[in-house]
This record gives structure tokens, C-alpha cells and sequence, in this order.
């Protein structure tokens, strides 16, 4: 079954490349970008609201950060990027729309070993009890709803100045402290790795849903759902592809498309939906004007990469980057960035047990660099006995990727001068409309929320 799906995925990603011989597509939406956010609008566009579309997406693949590895014997799925999906209303509609069967997740690990990656020893360190964190993380939850109205669909109501509620603005520890929050700080940080040592309350609230619930694919892979989207939209996406010349206006919008073979496809299009990180637009490509400059080049965050790796001194079990500090229950001792999260255990594959690695890197960090700090830690680990000696250099990496900037944030000054009302502005300018991470955070449910909320607005004139 997993085979096929490889093969079924493989087939939709290859009919996708079929239409760069195309000379022009006339169009009501054009979508940058076909991740969680861009593949979900795609289908919601099409499907719902029966709009013509194209997507334009760089890699050979939908889905984004939902990424995994196969097995090339077996071909199990390895996840290593999006790992659960949140279970609210938009998430479990886009499931059934597929017919794609869900279950629990399955998180179960062995024995965690603890150890300080910086220097390899390990770390005399106990978790929260459960009951300490399910108490803790359902404070956090009374919290998180406390903000909802301001935060959720697309915080396109966000106060300013002395308008902002000044929980919001403390610092996560500030925060964590004033309501008893310690425990859960564990559960935030392993799940989402954002950066606690750096992140102010409201960063936390947008990094961190408190779901009760989440669910996973039966067939264990998360890609499934993104990959029966691949087959649905079939010539409507351009794989491989990026825009290399736009010319935007109040009248609509002209772009030019260029595949990685060389050919080109011209799009004329009503309306523009960003779904990839404002950031990352090339500001000659896209005519940006001083403000779109200046608000897209506000956030500050750390990179993130992650992969699947192997290598024979690895236990068949969790091994976490633990500070010294967090010994004797001060849960809010972090590593400091760059840093490896750990290696979790995902299992056994033809080839042996393998791990997914989680890298918090500078923004400006290049992947080798990245892969460096994985080879390092875990050397750490095995010049200090921790793990069995071996050779760093043997770190088969499966699969390493680029996830980008993360948790963008902005500082407590620029929340009070009124960034977030600035950067919602700009939806609709020239025709252009905005979703994805930048906007409300990573996690899937809470982006197809928000992209629910921004479609009908960007659709009322066509």
C-alpha cells in the first residue's frame, strides 16, 4: 500500500510538470507557494468557491514542512516534518474531503536518555510528572483563550500601544512564573521547538496551540492528505517552478513562471494569494514598495532544519539535549541557539533504527553548518561514553531539510508602534492577498483557519 502511494504521488507530481508548455494561463487566483496553507487554498478555491487556479511551487511536491522519508525497501513513511495534525473542524473537513482515514498518534517512546549535547555528559534530569504538566498545560490553555478574539482568524484586529494586554508582551519565563505555567514549558518546547529563551507570551501563543486532541493518517503517513491533493489538482500546479517577473496592480495581476528545465509560463490572474513566507519575495521580481519592504523585513526568528538520520551508536530511544540547569525541576532551562533538539526515535527501517533531528539555527545558517552541529552533538555524545564510540562522519542523513524562518516575532516596541496593524494593511494592496505562517503561526489546522477567514474577503469583487 505505502508503495503505492509513492507511485500515485510520483504520477500526480509528474502530470504537474506537463503544463510548463503552456504560453499563458488566464486565471481568477494565482497561488505562490503549494505548503500547508497554498495546497489547502488551492483546493478550497477550486473546489468550493469554483475559481479557476493556478499554484506555482518550487519543489516537485505539495505539502511544505509535511515532509517524510521511505523506506526504499518497505516504503513505511518516516515523518520528520509536520509530525500530528490538530483535530478542529477545518482539519478533520479536509481529511474526509479526501476520504482519508485518521487514528491517534502515535507519540509512544521508549526510555529517554538525557544528556547535555554541548558537552556530552549526561543530565541528571526528571520530567514534570504527568499530572504536573496536565495541570500546568491546561492553566496555559485557560490563558490562551483569554486572546482568541484578538489573535484568531487573522489577528487583523490586534490592539497597539497600551491597547495590547501587557501579559502578552512578558517574556515566556515572566509569564510561565506569574501563572504557575513551569510544567508545561517541557511539552511547549519539545513539541514546537520555538525558542523560549527568546520568545515573548504572545510568541508562545501563536508557536502553541493546547489542543486536547490531534489525530495522524492511518497509513501513518502524514504527506497522504497533501498528496491526495497532488492528484486532485493535477495541471494546476507548476512544480518546480518560480516566479521570476510580476507586475502587480488594482486591475489584477501579470506574472512570468520559470521551471527548472528553462521553460516559461505567462499568468494573467485576478487576484494573487502568497502562501510562502512575505520575506522570502525577491523585491525586483515583485515591484515591492517601501512599506511592503519594511514590514516584511521586521520579524526576526530562528532557522530550523530537520531530517531523518541513522547511525549504529544510537540507542533505540529518545536521546534529548538537556541543560545542566534544568536539573532539580527548573523547567525553564533551555539550550541556547544553534542547538540540536535531539534525536528522536522513529523506529526501525530496512536499514536499521532511525532518528529525526531538529536543528535551531541562526537565521543566516547554511545547512552544511547546520549538519555540522547534528555531526557534533552527536560526537559529544560518544567521546563521553554516553552512547558507544563511533565515527560522527558515518551520520547517514536519509533526508535534511530547510525549513526556514519560524516563529517570526516581533519586539514588545514594535508590537506597541503598531506593526501587526501594518502588516494586515497590506492585504489586498495591488491585488495581493496573504497567507500561511507569517500570519497567524505554523501549525496546520490554525493556517487553514486563517486561510478560511482571508479567501472569502479576497473574492467578494471577482
Amino acid at each position: 500500500m505505502a508503495l503505492l502511494k509513492i507511485l500515485f504521488f510520483a504520477l500526480g507530481a509528474a502530470a504537474g510538470t506537463t503544463n510548463y508548455r503552456k504560453c499563458a494561463i488566464d486565471t481568477d487566483v494565482a497561488i505562490i507557494g503549494g505548503g500547508g496553507s497554498g495546497a489547502y487554498a488551492a483546493v478550497r478555491l477550486r473546489e468550493d468557491f469554483g475559481k479557476k487556479i493556478v499554484v506555482v511551487e518550487k519543489e516537485n511536491r505539495l505539502g511544505g514542512h509535511t515532509q517524510a522519508w521511505y523506506d526504499p525497501v518497505t516504503g513505511e513513511a518516516f515523518d520528520y516534518g509536520v509530525e500530528a495534525f490538530t483535530n478542529i473542524t477545518a482539519s478533520t473537513e479536509f481529511f474526509a474531503r479526501f476520504n482519508v482515514a485518521v487514528r491517534a498518534p502515535d507519540f509512544s517512546q521508549s526510555q529517554t536518555l538525557y544528556a547535555d549535547f554541548e558537552n556530552g555528559k549526561t543530565v541528571n534530569y526528571t520530567p514534570p510528572s504527568s499530572e504536573e504538566a496536565t495541570a500546568a498545560m491546561g492553566r496555559y490553555r485557560e490563558q490562551w483563550h483569554k486572546y482568541g478574539g484578538l489573535m484568531l482568524p487573522t489577528s487583523s484586529g490586534f490592539p497597539a500601544g497600551d491597547d495590547i494586554p501587557e501579559d502578552l508582551l512578558l517574556t515566556w519565563d515572566e509569564f510561565a512564573r506569574k501563572f504557575d505555567l513551569e510544567a508545561a514549558s517541557p511539552m511547549i518546547w519539545n513539541t514546537v521547538g520555538v525558542d523560549l529563551k527568546a520568545a515573548l507570551m504572545i510568541d508562545v501563543w501563536k508557536a502553541y496551540y493546547p489542543t486536547l486532541t490531534g489525530f495522524q493518517p492511518a497509513s501513518g503517513d502524514n504527506s497522504e492528505i497533501f498528496q491526495k491533493a497532488a492528484q486532485l489538482l493535477g495541471n494546476d500546479v507548476l512544480y518546480e517552478s518560480e516566479v521570476v517577473w510580476a507586475k502587480r496592480s488594482n486591475g489584477g495581476v501579470r506574472l512570468r513562471a520559470k521551471s527548472k528545465d528553462g521553460n516559461t509560463t505567462e499568468i494573467n490572474a485576478k487576484r494573487l494569494l502568497v502562501s510562502i513566507g512575505p520575506e522570502t519575495l525577491k523585491p525586483g521580481v515583485f515591484d515591492l514598495d517601501d512599506e511592503e519592504l519594511a514590514v516584511f523585513s521586521s520579524t526576526t526568528g530562528s532557522r530550523y532544519y530537520t531530517g531523518i538520520v541513522s547511525h549504529p551508536s544510537l540507542p533505540a530511544q529518545q536521546v534529548a539535549n538537556v541543560v545542566p540547569e534544568a536539573m532539580a525541576a527548573n523547567y525553564l532551562a533551555y539550550p541556547t541557539v544553534p542547538f540540536l533538539a535531539g534525536f528522536k526515535y522513529k523506529g526501525n527501517s530496512s536499514t536499521g533504527p532511525v532518528y529525526r533531528s531538529l536543528v535551531v539555527a541562526p537565521s543566516d545558517m547554511n545547512p552544511e553548518d547546520a549538519k555540522s552541529i547534528v555531526r557534533s552533538s552527536l560526537q559529544n555524545l560518544m567521546d563521553t561514553g554516553t552512547v558507544p564510540a563511533g565515527d560522527a562522519n558515518q551520520l547517514d542523513f536519509k533526508a535534511f531539510a530547510d525549513h526556514g524562518i519560524m516563529y517570526r516575532r516581533w519586539s514588545v516596541d514594535q508590537l506597541r508602534g503598531g506593526i501587526a496593524s501594518r502588516a494586515n494593511a497590506l492585504q489586498g494592496l495591488r491585488s495581493t492577498w496573504y497567507t500561511g505562517a507569517y500570519w497567524m503561526n505554523n501549525n496546520a489546522a490554525m493556517l487553514w483557519n486563517t486561510t478560511d477567514a482571508i479567501l472569502p474577503t479576497m473574492l467578494e469583487t471577482i
